[in-house]
């Protein structure tokens, strides 16, 4: 084996990477001596050696021959996951670092700022044969861990293909008025010659008329494209059509993934290394860079810190009037600071996207006229190639809200952008957060690695095995209520010996009579099968779907038959069948909300799992095939995000995290209130008592067009059933603040509440006078009670600590009145 630093190899094939001739005389130095001595060169080994030791000219040629179809390993520590090891063709070069294809390197995690890498060469033919059919690079085009495009351009090369692709703003001139180019060459020839730019809008005889393609239009004879569109359609196949749009990081993405469902893995090679070839020229013609100049200033910058200023001072106003109290004060002021740093940082991205301007262009020169200059800044970060909103808003717009070590957000913002400079005050409070990054980078990354290992060693045992799915797994559990309704997995023998001398066959449903009857006999706990397969669903943030049911059911078996609701002789998906993404769509198009999957959690034997419970293999797009080890890949796909997550984050959470509080109708049609138990309020609006409930909203045919997650206290200015129209108020909350809500009208009755004991009494500048709960003691426990008028208890409250009690002895209330604030933290 060898080790070297790595360089780019922008020359490389995929399957390639270049060795050092010093390097690989070394390396293979055994099978030069084995050529030496058929040859008849030399006679014995040591006499080669001293032939090798020269630098004869026949060592080199020898060389050549014998690294010809021989592939090397490459590695980079650390090894995270499965793709930090792969094969390469080894191609000879001088100099003394290796180098590496520029697609690898995110699968590697490797960067050229002086990373090294380690050579091992397979020896055995098994070895070699390994080599080629499983680990060469070719093969490993896809992520283990979530079966995206791993060999996804970066940087230079995405810079490259949205340069080319990139939309001009202007499109002033008449269609009929463009020039118009027949074939691709008349395109490329006429830009080579100056007469056309990247950016100026030309005609196309369409390449995809009458022909049904992914990205191609059928019907248009003619198309309006630009000509860097067209150099770009050269690097696809004519299976994918004419693509027609600015192309970014995550559609390079999508544009490899149809590529590889259209032509294959061997198709797919040759489209791969025609990109980054495309990709490294046209950034390198763009000559794009950035200065200074390019970051601009936002104009309403100033407004927007003028505005939130003022919102500070009156929260500082209305503590001084006690209408607020500290923790609210807080929270208001860093939800001020929040708002107005993504208004800032929105107007940044408003202006660089509109900083875009035409070149200078002498005085009848109709060469280069419609030439686009576009912003560095801007075509960097809107492209993927570098930087994001975020980072782009600190360097153009302000920095924002800064996060203590211990987490908590320190209040004052830091307005400066790094364009500006900050001032020696805001530079301070920034070097908090990111000492803190440093060291938890350090001090975690060993925290990460461990737990890669551990995950290794619980998981290392479960493989892929047997192909039928049988009968779910089954469990033991204790009888009681929770258990009716599960089938018994093994027959249940009298223990007794009496008669009968079979309590249960297997199979048999638990009833309440069959578990009165088992435990009469003294039978406490039975084997009962695992559900069979297990429901997905939307998975929600609030009322926002974090992780849609068709991304969770993509790649997993049926474990029942999926019909349509609407007509339920139409078999969407039959049992047991692999869910494609047809399926998927099938499923989306018929308003199903969730759909039962076989899962190794429930058909799993010891460590082996069937193929159609583990699903579709995310690196290969089939089947898992028997014998893989998913349990060593789970443990890799967990672990090696793990390694890069202890990079530094400022973390902005409490108020930051709570987004809008209001949510808005984003369609017109017909509410829906599920599981909601709400109480009628006098100003029209109906408070929601539980926290479980969800808000609908329906379509023309009760299809369900949104579904908002409902918190307790929630103000629904919707009735159940009521039409409404896109942008009305469903409902609306405090951020701030959790409320616990009366659910019957009557008298309150504080118990428990000892002033200087359980509850502390503040009085503020208006003479408002505010009980905070302070502690719960095994005697004490601060309630509040609604009783009737015969003084009996409705219904009883328990207050918890830091809560502020928004009621007194003796007040009447009614149903969902506010009888208490706990404070949400910003932390």
């Amino acid at each position: 084996s060898g080790r070297s630093v790595i360089v780019i190899g922008p020359e490389l094939k995929l399957n390639q990477c270049g060795l050092p001739k010093k390097m690989a005389l070394t390396l293979f130095e055994p099978f030069i001596i084995k050529r030496l001595k058929e040859l008849g060169l030399v006679h014995t080994v040591r006499s080669a050696k001293k032939y090798i030791l020269e630098r004869r000219p026949e060592v080199w040629d020898l060389l050549e021959e014998v690294t010809k179809g021989h592939p090397v390993f490459l590695n980079r520590a650390p090894t995270l996951h499965r793709l930090s090891i792969q094969a390469f063709e080894p191609v000879l070069i001088e100099g003394d670092a290796i180098r590496l294809h520029p697609l690898v390197c995110t699968a590697y995690n490797a960067d050229f700022d002086g990373d090294q890498m380690a050579v091992h060469v397979p020896l055995s033919l098994e070895a070699i044969m390994e080599c080629k059919l499983l680990m060469m690079s070719t093969n490993n085009i896809f992520s283990p861990s979530s079966g995206k495009p791993i060999l996804t351009p970066s940087q230079d090369i995405v810079l490259g293909a949205y340069y080319l692709t990139y939309e001009p703003v202007d499109k002033s001139q008449k269609d009929t008025h463009l020039p118009t180019f027949n074939t691709v060459d008349d395109a490329v020839f006429a830009e080579a010659e100056g007469a056309v730019h990247f950016h100026d809008w030309v005609r196309f005889r369409n390449p995809d008329f009458g022909r049904d393609t992914v990205y191609g239009d059928r019907n248009a004879r003619i198309i309006t494209t630009t000509v860097g569109r067209i150099i770009f359609g050269t690097i696809w196949p004519r299976e994918l059509g004419f693509v027609n749009f600015t192309v970014k990081k995550s559609q390079l993405g999508d544009l490899i993934l149809a590529t590889y469902k259209a032509v294959g893995r061997e198709g797919s090679v040759p489209v791969l290394d025609a990109l980054k070839e495309t990709g490294f020229r046209i950034a390198t013609r763009a000559g794009i860079s950035i200065g200074v100049n390019d970051m601009i200033f936002p104009k309403e910058k100033e407004k927007v810190v003028r505005e939130a200023s003022d919102r500070v001072a009156k929260c500082h106003r209305d503590i001084a009037d006690g209408s607020i109290t500290e923790e609210e004060r807080r929270n208001k002021v860093v939800e001020i600071w929040n708002a107005a740093t993504d208004q800032i940082a929105q107007s940044v991205y408003t202006t660089l996207s509109g900083s875009s301007r035409m070149a200078g262009v002498k005085k009848g020169d109709p060469r280069h006229a419609h030439r686009w200059i576009i912003n560095p800044v801007f075509a960097m970060m809107d492209s993927g190639a570098r930087g994001n909103k975020a980072q782009v808003k600190q360097l153009c717009g302000a920095r924002g809200l800064m996060a203590k070590p211990s987490g908590e957000i320190i209040e004052r913002p830091i307005l400066s952008s790094f364009r500006d400079g900050l001032s020696v005050l805001e530079y301070f409070i920034s070097t908090h957060g990111a000492r803190k990054g440093l060291s938890d980078t350090a001090l975690k990354t060993a925290d990460a690695g461990y737990m890669t290992r551990k995950l290794c060693d619980v998981a290392m045992d479960v493989i892929v095995t047997d192909d039928n799915v049988g009968p779910p797994s089954s469990e033991v559990i204790t009888l009681g209520d929770a258990s009716i309704g599960r089938h018994i997995a093994m027959v249940v023998a009298n223990p007794t010996g009496g008669s009968p001398k079979t309590l249960a066959k297997e199979d048999d449903v638990l009833t309440e009579e069959l578990i009165a009857k088992l435990r009469d006999a003294g039978v406490d706990r039975v084997h009962v099968h695992l559900p069979n397969g297990i429901w997905k669903t939307n998975i929600y943030d609030g009322d926002e779907v974090l992780l849609p049911l068709a991304e969770r059911i993509l790649g997993r078996c049926a474990a029942d038959a999926v019909v349509n609701p609407l007509n339920p002789s139409e078999v969407l998906i039959k049992a047991g069948e692999l869910i494609d993404e047809a399926a998927v769509v099938r499923v989306e198009k018929a308003g199903i909300e969730r759909v039962k999957v076989l899962s190794p959690l429930t058909h799993m034997r010891v460590n082996a799992i069937p193929p159609r419970a583990y699903g579709l293999d995310p690196s290969t797009g089939r089947l898992v095939e028997r014998g893989t080890a998913v349990g060593i890949i789970a443990a890799q796909s967990i672990g090696e995000p793990g390694t890069q997550l202890t990079m530094r984050t400022f973390h902005i959470g409490g108020v930051a995290q709570l987004k809008t509080p209001e949510v808005r109708a984003k369609a017109n049609g017909r509410v829906q209130h599920v599981d909601l138990n709400c109480v009628e309020l006098d100003d029209g609006f109906s408070v929601a008592m539980n926290g479980n409930g969800s808000l609908r909203l329906l379509g023309d045919n009760d299809e369900v067009l949104e579904e908002y997650r409902i918190v307790a206290g929630a103000a629904i200015g919707a009735k159940d059933g009521k039409k409404v129209s896109k942008g009305d108020l469903l409902c609306r909350w405090d951020p701030n603040f959790t409320p616990i809500l009366a659910n019957a009208p009557g008298k309150i009755r504080l118990a428990d509440m000892i002033p200087g004991v359980t509850y502390t009494e503040e009085r503020d500048n208006s003479g408002s006078v505010f009980k905070y709960v302070i502690e719960h003691s095994d005697e004490q426990n601060p309630q509040i009670q609604i009783i009737d008028t015969r003084g009996k208890p409705l219904a009883t409250f328990a207050i918890p600590a830091g809560a502020r009690v928004e009621v007194g002895d003796g007040d009447d209330v009614v149903g969902g009145s506010s009888l208490a604030k706990i404070p949400r933290q910003a932390a």
